[in-house]
């Protein structure tokens, strides 16, 4: 793609949830359970008491990444969400400038995300706050924001979702700040029958939106 290599903090477009991953990412507007708090946190208003999910994924070599997340209505305040997700990459030798073995570190990602939904009027409404971390040899961080929306249509069961994902400062290692890979999502969900439903999705990454 045009963008490729324009942003840092890759992990962050990893999804969350097996069945989620599984649909191609097409989650906008339909993730109800923990995992919206990756994919939309509107859609947290769709857990009814507690929800908690868990992924593990072993890549290449040493490379692991892993998700976590919870969710729990509290009456009628509202939804509250948290999610981790960690991104590692094993063990990797350092070595100077003549080549020789002085030790080894291990490079990690890491985003923990807070993040709060309620239903006004029609419209469901969720957003996050979330902590970033990267750590190569050097560590850099940084503070991000996620803002979601979704809206049902019940007389045809379908449930359109629009999301803003990672909007906030870059990591800076040392001097140059490289940005979060910002993205502006809508898509919208339809329900067959009460276990056969669709989804899809329009999505836009580097803040351009594509229609």
């Amino acid at each position: 793609p045009s963008d490729a290599g324009t942003s840092t903090a890759q992990f962050l477009k990893l999804g969350a949830g097996a069945k989620e991953s599984g649909m191609g990412s097409a989650q906008v507007a339909a993730s109800s359970d923990a995992n919206a708090v990756y994919w939309n946190p509107a859609g947290l208003n769709g857990v009814q008491d507690m929800s908690v999910s868990f992924m593990h994924v072993n890549w290449l070599e040493d490379i692991t990444y892993d998700w976590l997340g919870f969710a729990k209505r509290i009456n009628t305040v509202g939804v509250f969400g948290f999610g981790v997700q960690y991104m590692g990459y094993g063990s990797i030798k350092e070595t100077n400038e003549v080549g020789v073995h002085v030790g080894d570190f291990t490079p990690n990602d890491t985003a923990v995300t807070f993040s709060y939904a309620r239903k006004i009027s029609d419209i469901e409404f969720g957003g996050s706050a979330k902590y970033i971390s990267s750590r190569i040899k050097r560590s850099a961080d940084s503070v991000a924001f996620d803002a979601g929306a979704r809206y049902k249509l019940k007389d045809i069961k379908l449930t359109l979702g629009a999301v803003a994902t990672n909007v906030g400062p870059g990591l800076k290692y040392v001097s140059e700040e490289s940005p979060l890979p910002l993205m502006i999502k809508v898509g919208c969900w339809y329900e067959i029958s009460n276990n056969v439903w669709s989804g899809s999705k329009i999505q836009g990454v580097q803040d351009r939106l594509f229609v």
